[in-house]
């Protein structure tokens, strides 16, 4: 069988946006439908056997990270200066 050429999240239907990790694992537990979550996300509830995970081969996936930090930050912090190490 050939795989079909539609990248598979172009064929995902979202029916609900929950607003965190946690409410999403809440919601799969209540029977309520399934999510795609990143692994390190649910290593607990599947340890102590609440809910069970499957594996997508081959999936590859991109996520936009972020660096925080308080809008008063001086410019010439140790903060600043750690920020600007990550980024380069």
């Amino acid at each position: 069988m050939s795989k079909p050429s539609v990248p598979i999240a172009d064929r995902l239907t979202v029916t609900q946006n929950l607003g965190s990790t946690d409410a999403v694992k809440h919601a799969v537990a209540a029977s309520l439908g399934i999510s795609i979550v990143l692994d390190a996300s649910v290593t607990n509830e599947v340890r102590d056997g609440r809910l069970h995970a499957i594996e997508i081969e081959d999936a590859a996936l991109v996520k936009d990270i972020y660096v925080i930090i308080p809008v008063e930050t001086p410019p010439n912090s140790e903060i600043r200066r750690f920020v600007a190490f990550l980024m380069e």
